[in-house]
C-alpha cells in the first residue's frame, strides 16, 4: 500500500547523487526556494536577462532528465566561469523543487497538467510540485514564485488553488463531458492545442504520481505516433484515456494518496518516444520500482 512517505523517498529522476547536500541545504521556505533553483535553470520561453534559448546551443539541455544531471552542468558552466543555467520547461523547475523537497524529507511529486493564469481563455501546459506541508497538498509554481507578474491572475503561486490548475484527468474529464472545449489546451505561443494534448498529459500525470517523471515531449504505447493529432479520431486511444480518467478523477485532484491505486497498465515501457525539438528521438529510459 502507498502512502503520502512513499512521496518523501526519490525516484532516479529526482535523486540529485552527489549533489544531496547542497540540495538539503537549500532554505525550506517555498518562495525562496523557488529563487534557489531559478539561479540554475532558464525558461526556453521565458525572459531572463542574459539568456536567449537557442536550439543549436542548448538542444542538449532538453535532453537531461534528473535533478542530477541539470545541477552538474549548471554547477560545471559555474566551475568554468560561464553563467550557470540550463535551458529548460515547467517540469524540470518543478522537478528540481520536488527534489529538494524530498530530500529534506516532505512528501512531493509532480504533476501534469493545464494553468489557466498566463494566457486569457486558454489553459496552457503547465507542470507544478505538489508538496505535502502539514496536514495537506499543496501546489508550487517555481516559476511564478520567482516571477508574480508571469500570472494574470492574484493567489499565492506556494499554494495555487485547484480552479487554476488543473490536473490532466480532470482537463480530460472536463472536455469529454462537454463542460470545456479541447481547443482550449495546449501550448498557445506554438497553436498546438487539442484533445490528443490533453490525453498526452494525463497519461504523464498518471507516471509522474509513480514517481516515473517524464519529460512534457514524451510518448509511448498507443500514443507513440508521427502525427499525434489522430489521437483525436482513434477508437484505443480514446477509450484508453477515458478508462484512465475514470481511474484517476475519482481519487480528486490532490488529496489522494496510491492506496489502492493501480497504475501498471498506463506507465511507460523501457523504450519510449520524445520529440524535444518536433523531431522524433527514441530514449531508453532508467527503471527503477515505481511506487
Amino acid at each position: 500500500m502507498t502512502t503520502i512517505k512513499d512521496y518523501c523517498g526519490h525516484s532516479v529522476w529526482s535523486d540529485p547523487g552527489p549533489h544531496a547536500e547542497l540540495v538539503k541545504s537549500w532554505p525550506d521556505n517555498p518562495t525562496e526556494l523557488s529563487l534557489e533553483i531559478s539561479r540554475h535553470i532558464f525558461h526556453i520561453r521565458g525572459n531572463t536577462p542574459g539568456f536567449v534559448f537557442n536550439p543549436e546551443l542548448h538542444v542538449d539541455d532538453l535532453r537531461l532528465r534528473t535533478s542530477f544531471e541539470i545541477l552538474n552542468k549548471s554547477l560545471a558552466c559555474n566551475d568554468t566561469g560561464k553563467k550557470g543555467k540550463v535551458a529548460g520547461v515547467c517540469r524540470d523547475f518543478a522537478l528540481m523543487a520536488v527534489s529538494a523537497l524530498r530530500e529534506k524529507g516532505f512528501p512531493a511529486r509532480l504533476r501534469a497538467g493545464f494553468a489557466n493564469y498566463f494566457t486569457k481563455d486558454f489553459h496552457e501546459d503547465h507542470w507544478l510540485c505538489e508538496w505535502f506541508d502539514e496536514n495537506r497538498w499543496k501546489l508550487l509554481d517555481v516559476e511564478v514564485a520567482v516571477n508574480p507578474c508571469l500570472s494574470i491572475y492574484d493567489f499565492d503561486p506556494t499554494d495555487i488553488p485547484l480552479r487554476y490548475f488543473l490536473t490532466g484527468a480532470t482537463a480530460w474529464h472536463k472536455i469529454r463531458s462537454g463542460e470545456l472545449y479541447a481547443g482550449h489546451f495546449g501550448v498557445s505561443s506554438l497553436d498546438i492545442k487539442g484533445l490528443w494534448f490533453v490525453a498526452g498529459n494525463m497519461h504523464r500525470d498518471a507516471s509522474a504520481l509513480c514517481k516515473i517523471e517524464l519529460k512534457p515531449w514524451d510518448y509511448w504505447g498507443v500514443f507513440q505516433q508521427d502525427d499525434m493529432s489522430r489521437v483525436d479520431a482513434n477508437p484505443k486511444c480514446i477509450s484508453e484515456s477515458d478508462k484512465l480518467c475514470s481511474r484517476l478523477i475519482g481519487l480528486g485532484d490532490s488529496s489522494f494518496e496510491l492506496a489502492t491505486l493501480d497504475l501498471r497498465e498506463w506507465l511507460p515501457e523501457e523504450q519510449i518516444a520524445a520529440y524535444p525539438l518536433g523531431e522524433r528521438e527514441e530514449v531508453l529510459l532508467p527503471q527503477q520500482n515505481h511506487v
